[in-house]
């Protein structure tokens, strides 16, 4: 990921309270189609707890938030 400076004008739904955004490019050949497919970047927030280790697998989700 890269943190990038965000403009005044970004919208507060991407920045929360912050003054950066985290930009990764994916390497996953399916996101790739998929964004290109769409002519657009997809937007998401990470699937992690702060503080805590990334969650890398959809059983691990599920343990970490349940059904929520």
């Amino acid at each position: 990921s890269i943190l990038l400076p965000c403009k005044e004008t970004a919208p507060k739904l991407l920045t929360g309270a912050h003054d950066k955004l985290a930009i990764r490019i994916s390497n996953h050949q399916l996101v790739n189609q998929l964004c290109e497919y769409l002519r657009s970047p997809l937007v998401s927030t990470s699937a992690n707890v702060s503080g805590h280790k990334p969650i890398k697998s959809y059983h691990e989700c599920l343990r970490k938030f349940g059904k929520k």
